[in-house]
């Protein structure tokens, strides 16, 4: 900020960034989810696609799109070719992550192009000013092979060091009833989570929210795992659901109690939903609740709890959705 006549008091003031988020998608199959996220407006976001398939690349329609390589044939499985060619697109990261406060990078571990860009572009973006660094990832199932699931859990470890935190979809955890239905499934999971991690941090919200809660968040995991769990329905939908929220929980959790921090928001359609159905906190364990005067909630049983309210203009109007981010003791 600086005073340009001291005599008029003119100040100016620095200009509003085009965009709060950027996101990465990274390989064909995150390319493709990030397309889709693209394709429904995210609002304050930059959207990027990087892969070394040209037909994938051509194939995306609303996001930008950069091709890694010369040849556009694919990896070829070979990570250290990947590794090599996606140092080329160094500049296009680096201008990408020179203005937004949050990046978010959308992996599908398992191919060479997704983890090897992946690590690639997560090192270079540790010199940026980028203030929350988000990993996305999904981890093949079995029966891809258990070198290959092996292999991106490994990835998955060394990727920690270079973000402030992850959330992880596994395929083994997806009921489906054939390989492409397991495939539909998890793209889209991967849009709603990533859209949902997003929209804290580009959406205003209702309540008193900011970046710093969703850092907090990341600070506070265990090995900086967030889970992430949503429902979406009518109001009598939500309150059955919210009567067994340990069973909400995924595994790791034995209780509520293990429960470190939470990010639990609320999303309307509009502001008369939001007055119909302010009081969704009354639904919620002893351990949770608190009056939507407050920010944060401290009890007994969990650290931390912010809750947050936003509007979503593509909810149907009769429904909530309702996103917790979570963070695990142990």
């Amino acid at each position: 900020m600086k005073v340009k006549d001291a005599d008029k008091l003119v100040i100016d003031f620095p200009p509003d960034p085009d965009y709060y988020a950027a996101v990465f998608g990274v390989g064909g199959a995150a390319g493709r989810v990030v397309d889709r996220l693209a394709g429904r407006g995210m609002s304050k976001t930059r959207m990027c696609v990087f892969g070394m398939n040209s037909q994938e690349i051509d194939d995306v329609s609303f996001a930008e799109k950069y091709l890694i390589g010369d040849d556009g044939l694919g990896s070829g499985k070979d990570y250290l070719t990947a590794m090599y060619a996606s140092r080329k697109l160094l500049p296009v990261v680096n201008e990408i992550l020179s203005v937004p406060v949050m990046a978010v990078y959308v992996v599908c571990l398992g191919g060479a192009t997704g983890e090897s860009c992946a690590k690639t572009f997560l090192m270079e973006a540790q010199s940026s000013a980028v203030k929350a660094k988000m990993l996305i990832a999904t981890l093949p199932h079995h029966l891809e092979g258990e070198d290959k699931r092996e292999r991106a859990k490994r990835m998955l470890e060394e990727l920690k060091h270079y973000v402030d935190g992850i959330m992880v979809i596994d395929y083994e955890n997806i009921d489906a009833t054939s390989v492409s239905s397991l495939y539909k499934r998890a793209d889209d999971m991967l849009v709603d989570m990533t859209r949902a991690f997003v929209r804290l941090s580009t959406v205003t919200s209702i309540l008193c929210f900011d970046l710093n809660d969703t850092r907090t968040l990341m600070h506070l995991a265990k090995d900086k795992i967030i889970d992430f769990v949503t429902l979406t329905g009518n109001i009598d939908y939500i309150k059955e659901r919210l009567k067994h929220f340990d069973k909400l929980l995924p595994a790791r959790y034995a209780s509520i109690a293990d429960i470190s921090d939470m990010i639990f928001e609320e999303c309307f359609a509009n502001l008369d939903e939001f007055e119909r159905f302010k009081n969704i906190g009354e639904f919620l364990p002893d351990a949770l609740t608190c009056s939507f005067g407050e920010e944060i909630v401290e009890s007994e049983k969990v650290d931390r709890v912010v809750f947050s309210i936003s509007l979503d203009k593509e909810m149907k109007s009769d429904d909530i959705r309702i996103n917790m981010f979570i963070a695990c003791k142990h």
